[in-house]
């Protein structure tokens, strides 16, 4: 009732990263702490044209519902742009970002408002222009959509068990129109199904990043390697993991990363007391029913 789980977003060098080991995320640079918002997660990097640019969730703790938000490093920090997306009376988080006929899109997680939106930018990384639903008739924890194959690929968590039933969808661009995996749900396991961030390929093998929620939501990222993906397989095995240092300042969990120009954007969090930590749940969970 008395602690608080806090988040915030860092970055190291991809050499420091072994998808086919366990590794330890050590000698992060964190983004600045701030006393007005609470979580700052669900990081996805750009590094393109000199510019370092992530997008995040970005909560803050009286409100307890997410946008998104951009930073960017100047000099030798990271500094707050912004914020890039926003949706009235919708909680945002996990702005995946990928890119097709030289656009940059993002399809943020809005499970609470209904089926995962497109937007496209218009000025990156602060205008965005909505272009439409993905799955008219699905919502989506952690919508990861990645080409493989030739086919394009929209990855997520049902809403039902948001840690274990990992969904699949194909479609020929990324726009859709989606057809759901003949296996669907391909997978079963909190240990290493739902979305931790961008699908990478190292040294020919196609990795998807998962969460480890077997013992605690995003305690660590796990590795895992897609053997076989069609319309009708999917096989994966894990083979490395990501955790957090005990001995930094975010020792609790890792559940996000993404990579761009040699940089690996991650988040961490810690447990703080903090006597008032029972009101802000009751609040948020109120907001979220009244939501619903």
């Amino acid at each position: 009732m008395f602690r608080r789980r806090r988040w915030n977003i860092g970055t190291l060098p991809v050499s420091d990263i072994n998808p086919f080991t366990d590794t330890i995320a050590r000698k992060v640079e964190w983004l600045p702490a701030s006393s007005e918002w609470e979580v700052a997660a669900d990081c996805f990097i750009s590094v393109t044209r000199g510019r370092e640019i992530i997008l995040g969730e970005l909560m803050q703790r009286a409100e307890g519902r997410g946008v998104i938000a951009a930073w960017e490093h100047r000099g030798a920090r990271w500094e707050l742009m912004g914020i890039a997306i926003q949706e009235a009376g919708v909680h945002l988080s996990y702005p995946f970002l990928f890119t097709f006929q030289e656009h940059i899109y993002c399809v943020p997680e809005r499970a609470e408002g209904g089926p995962p939106v497109l937007y496209r930018a218009i000025e990156f990384p602060l205008r965005w222009r909505r272009i439409g639903e993905l799955l008219s008739e699905s919502t989506a924890i952690d919508p990861t959509i990645f080409e493989f194959d030739g086919r394009w690929w929209l990855a997520h968590t049902d809403p039902g068990d948001r840690q274990a039933r990992l969904m699949m969808w194909h479609s020929r661009l990324p726009f859709g129109p989606w057809e759901p995996h003949c296996g669907n749900p391909v997978k079963r396991d909190p240990g290493s199904a739902r979305g931790a961030g961008t699908p990478f390929i190292w040294k020919g093998d196609l990795i998807r990043p998962a969460q480890d929620c077997s013992l605690n939501y995003g305690s660590r990222i796990v590795f895992n390697r897609v053997c076989e993906l069609t319309p009708h397989t999917f096989r994966e095995e894990p083979v490395g993991t990501l955790a957090p240092d005990l001995k930094g300042p975010y020792p609790h969990g890792l559940h996000t990363i993404s990579i761009s120009g040699g940089l690996a954007a991650i988040d961490g969090s810690r447990y703080v007391c903090d006597p008032r930590a029972w009101l802000y749940a009751r609040r948020q969970r109120r907001a979220r029913h009244i939501q619903g």
